[in-house]
């Protein structure tokens, strides 16, 4: 009959009713919540937290660990559960846990380099590409901002007192933060290691809390006002049926092992919620499992929390009033110059003895992180009178990195790339790229120059880029049968300006040279003028890039687009490729569908002076990691006349499923076009 109350009491007060806590007048005993890591599975606190707040109860303090750290954090700053759930829902975590890898920078291209090393201490140092962390460090600091602000360096003066633990790299000791910046401590909590760089906070290295201490049981009571503790452990456990020849199950299960440790001793009257969470992944987090992850919180806390009364649950008390619009005081920005400084606050809408707008800042810190200019920034805000008081903290990216990438494709063989990377080429806003491709049709050493500070993408920066390429050019009879290939050689040079246009568009403008031996040997020349206006996101499918070409020998003009829509369940990309061209050599030639192919023929079978193709690409997850894809196609392939003409076009359709692996995604369709003839596709990797 207890346990049928309690959730009839739930169901009312979770749907909204108020329900009234007996015997508030009586004296309660101070307690303290805590909040354990577990990765993915610290999604169910948020369904302890709607219990916790449905039966009219509020902590006198938060401590929390990892995963536990972020919803504890949010939580004291002011968050009800029922405003965690809805966040958690809106923001899709699964597109920045095992994400594909960013592009590098500008002048290594729209190259995801599988394979990573970047400077530390002690020489190259691989970096995972399992999270996207630039977005995540932007995530906890603008969603942490109010919090912060609220704060201002101190975790007492959050709502609900607050308490960061995390593990000190050097020592392997566990640490308490209870102040500083916000998202720097609750970012050095949740530093798994491999997954996430450590944090530096003041002289220290800082990783994920879960390894010294992941039910902080006991920072919670040196606080010695404490009586009572709740404790929500989602931690550790062993899955079954688990694949551990997969890299990443293997990884799952050592974050697992890193969660794994008993709660503290407790007293007769801590409550202990332990949700049903054994089976989940550490890091996966697609909708689904956030939703069953939540209910299970839900359910667990349920079972285990006592009726609202005297002696169970002390009444909720009115959170800590926001401050009001707020100035900005002084602001100092460490380690960079004063014109990159200007910059940075320029970009985020900083300026001093002016109002801080919270959301407007919000915006800036995440899109500063998605055009790749900042790895992290940390605010470090201090109340100072009615004004707030910012000590910026900013990490842009690695100075050099050392990058490989590959591919494979059934009908164009293998492709590998290896590259370098410099951002302070002789100390000074000089970026220099340099790479080497290799594969059976293509082969290619390509490098780049670029002037001009990534803070300051606005300002006009020149440019250089240079390739030398020998290329086979595959040839085919109309029914699709293979000819002897051509041999190409060519060099090309190019020399310009160009400016960022805000968000992911580029201008680019400048002059190009072109030398190229024809396959009977003859060698050829060229010189010209090139415009280029580009926008490449951060999913390869959302893209624009528009360029006319003017040389003394051949012109060419040519556009793609392609943009995804998300309706129903089913991401929607439509795309369009419009190609035309004057007198160009067979390597300039426009191959029907790109790189991507057109159903039911094969890649590149189709060059011509002209092209014109339009298809809409339907995908839709059927797991975390496997999805299918269903493209429907138009197109026509010609050597002159109209991009609209009459003749030549032809239809095609292509499905099957894609896969996420770590070394990128691997896709098996079929391709069946208006002319009979089918095609299958297999690739592993984005191709280049």
């Amino acid at each position: 009959m207890r346990k049928v109350s309690r959730w009839i009491l739930a169901a009312v007060s979770l749907a909204g009713v108020a329900v009234p806590a007996a015997g508030q007048t009586c004296e309660v005993p101070r307690t303290a919540l805590v909040l354990s890591g577990g990765g993915a599975k610290g999604l169910a606190h948020i369904g302890v937290l709607k219990v916790l707040d449905s039966l009219g109860y509020r902590p006198d303090l938060v401590v929390g660990t990892s995963m536990g750290a972020i919803v504890g954090a949010m939580y004291a700053s002011g968050y009800t559960g029922r405003e965690l759930d809805s966040l958690a829902r809106r923001y899709s975590l699964a597109d920045l846990v095992r994400a594909e890898p960013r592009r590098l920078s500008r002048t290594m291209g729209p190259l995801r380099p599988l394979i990573q090393w970047e400077p530390g201490r002690r020489g190259l140092r691989l970096r995972a590409a399992v999270v996207d962390e630039p977005e995540i460090n932007a995530l906890v600091t603008a969603g942490l901002l109010p919090g912060n602000l609220l704060a201002a360096g101190d975790f007492d003066s959050l709502a609900i007192p607050f308490r960061a633990v995390v593990t000190n790299l050097a020592t392997g000791q566990a640490r308490v933060l209870a102040g500083g910046d916000l998202a720097q401590a609750v970012r050095a909590s949740f530093a798994i290691p491999v997954v996430f760089r450590p944090v530096q906070v003041d002289d220290s290295l800082f990783v994920d809390g879960g390894i010294a201490d992941n039910v902080p049981v006991d920072p919670a009571r040196r606080d010695s006002t404490i009586r009572r503790v709740i404790v929500s452990d989602v931690g550790g456990g062993r899955r079954k049926e688990v694949d551990y020849e997969s890299p990443i199950a293997q990884l799952d299960r050592i974050i697992d092992f890193l969660f794994l440790q008993p709660a503290d001793s407790l007293g007769r009257d801590d409550i202990y919620i332990r949700p049903e969470v054994v089976e989940f992944p550490p890091l996966e987090f697609d909708s689904l499992r956030v939703d069953s992850l939540i209910a299970r919180g839900v359910s667990a806390a349920l079972d285990s929390m006592p009726l609202p009364g005297c002696a169970a649950l002390p009444p909720r008390r009115s959170p800590a009033a926001a401050p009001g619009t707020r100035s900005v005081g002084s602001v100092a920005v460490e380690r960079l110059s004063s014109a990159d400084s200007a910059a940075l606050l320029h970009l985020l809408g900083l300026r001093e003895h002016a109002p801080l707008d919270e959301r407007d800042l919000q915006l800036r810190v995440r899109r500063l992180a998605r055009w790749g200019l900042l790895e992290s920034l940390w605010l470090n805000p201090v109340l100072r009178g009615d004004s707030i008081h910012l000590r910026l903290i900013p990490r842009g990216p690695p100075r050099r990195a050392v990058a490989l990438g590959a591919a494979y494709d059934n009908d164009l063989g293998g492709r590998l790339w290896a590259g370098a990377l410099e951002r302070r080429l002789f100390r000074r806003h000089i970026e220099a790229s340099a790479i080497l491709f290799a594969g059976e049709l293509r082969s290619e050493l390509a490098g780049a120059l670029r002037w001009g500070s990534p803070l300051r993408p606005h300002r006009i920066a020149p440019f250089l880029r240079v390739r030398a390429a020998d290329e086979s050019i595959r040839q085919f009879e109309a029914g699709g049968l293979e000819l002897p290939r051509l041999g190409i050689q060519e060099a090309i040079g190019l020399a310009g300006l160009e400016r960022w246009l805000g968000g992911d568009w580029w201008v680019q403008a400048g002059g190009i040279g072109h030398l190229w031996e024809e396959p009977d040997g003859v060698g050829q020349s060229a010189a010209g003028g090139l415009v280029r206006v580009e926008r490449v996101g951060r999913v390869t499918e959302d893209a624009v890039d528009a360029e006319a070409l003017f040389t003394d020998a051949y012109e060419r003009l040519q556009f793609t687009g392609s943009a995804t829509i998300r309706t129903l369940g089913l991401d929607l990309t439509p795309r369009v490729r419009l190609g035309w061209g004057d007198g160009l050599p067979v390597q300039a030639a426009f191959p029907l569908g790109g790189f991507d192919g057109f159903p039911g023929l094969h890649i590149t079978e189709r060059r011509g002076q002209r092209e014109t193709m339009a298809s809409l690409l339907v995908t839709r997850s059927i797991t975390p990691r496997v999805g299918f894809r269903i493209e429907l196609a138009a197109g026509r392939s010609a050597n002159e006349g109209s991009l609209f003409a009459d003749d030549g076009w032809i239809g095609g359709v292509r499905g099957g499923l894609s896969v996420k692996t770590p070394i990128g995604p691997v896709r098996v369709e079929y391709g069946y076009n208006s002319e009979d003839r089918g095609a299958l596709l297999v690739r592993v990797g984005r191709w280049f």
